[in-house]
């Protein structure tokens, strides 16, 4: 997987957040969080 904003593949998973997110520019990459 890569960042779609600056093309990173330093992705990380954000269990506090339920999300992942780039450790370059820090843009969440997806969001697992259901209502």
């Amino acid at each position: 997987m890569k960042c779609m904003e600056c093309g990173s593949d330093r992705i990380a998973y954000d269990p506090t957040h339920d999300s992942k997110y780039c450790r370059e520019c820090g843009i969440v990459i997806e969001e697992f969080a259901f209502a």
